[in-house]
């Protein structure tokens, strides 16, 4: 294993906190009755998905669960059950992101929103005094922004491409194991991000 020159960050549950289940419970408690009937149809629909990769926006989004779910609330509360998901950055993550990105090339790649990065731009210009989520970073690689999401390979062949990074030279720090497997085949170094052992840990022990 070669050392490690440049490091990749995923976000959600890397360095946000995020919880998928607070919009499934938003929507329940707005109405939504048959909650997993409900979610069933809007996975069949690929509709978040679909907002992950740019092909539609919040309102388009919002607009088509309120067509497949006939009980759906308006179009503010469905927005809100998906930006619910959201919750914080630690300070201390922060902290280790800035201590990262002064030792290595640091890059980020998620599977986002417009919306969501709208938010957490606000959340790291308030908590940090970044200009937003990008400042640390060498590139920030957004789904939405690039027309793939992880696992699919076409998205770590064109961050590698766009990037000139050499994998084996690079560790990616994700908290969903088949994007790491996948990254694995791009010969990428990986760790994987635990509650029990998060960015910090990680960071602390490899990396700094």
């Amino acid at each position: 294993m070669k050392a490690i020159k440049n490091v990749i960050l995923d976000l959600g549950g890397v360095i946000i906190n995020i919880d998928p289940m607070r919009t499934v419970e938003y929507l329940a408690s707005h109405g939504v009755a048959d909650i997993e009937t409900a979610f069933a149809k809007l996975e069949e629909a690929r509709v978040f998905e679909r907002v992950e990769l740019g092909e539609i926006d919040e309102a388009e989004m919002a607009d088509e669960i309120r067509q497949l779910i006939p009980e759906a609330p308006s179009r503010e509360i469905i927005r809100a059950a998906w930006n619910s998901l959201l919750l914080d950055i630690p300070a201390e993550r922060g902290a280790i992101v800035r201590r990262l990105a002064a030792k290595y090339p640091l890059y980020l790649l998620s599977n986002t929103s417009p919306g969501h990065m709208a938010i957490i731009d606000g959340m790291v210009r308030e908590q940090f005094g970044w200009s937003s989520l990008r400042e640390p970073f060498v590139r920030a690689f957004y789904s939405y922004e690039m027309g793939v999401r992880k696992p699919d390979g076409a998205i770590y062949a064109r961050m590698l491409e766009e990037s000139g990074l050499n994998p084996e030279e690079t560790v990616f720090l994700d908290d969903t194991l088949a994007n790491l497997e996948k990254a694995r085949e791009f010969k990428l170094q990986t760790r994987l991000v635990t509650p029990q052992k998060g960015l910090v840990e990680i960071a602390k022990s490899e990396l700094l």
